[in-house]
């Protein structure tokens, strides 16, 4: 998470532990996981893709992106400072 922030990839990254259930190599699989969210824009996905599985035990680690439809006054804005990115979409 750290170096997704450092690298200017997200602004911000957050944490939760969950608990999953899910299909893998043709198995059930219960595992206690964290729920890793990324805020960024979608110039750098791809890069932090790449750190993402860098860092990750997964061979196919779940990463998704979520476009914002809307956000509070100055979100945006700290979003593009912090990332350095030239716009947010």
């Amino acid at each position: 998470m750290r170096a997704a922030v450092e690298a200017r990839l997200a602004a911000c990254a957050q944490t939760w532990p969950v608990e999953s259930c899910y299909r893998w190599e043709g198995a059930i699989a219960d595992d206690h996981e964290h729920l890793v969210l990324f805020k960024s824009a979608d110039a750098h996905f791809s890069a932090l893709c790449e750190l993402i599985r860098s860092h990750h035990s997964y061979d196919v680690p779940a990463i998704a992106a979520v476009a914002v439809a809307v956000a509070g006054p100055g979100y945006l804005e700290w979003l593009v400072e912090s990332t350095g990115a030239d716009s947010v979409t």
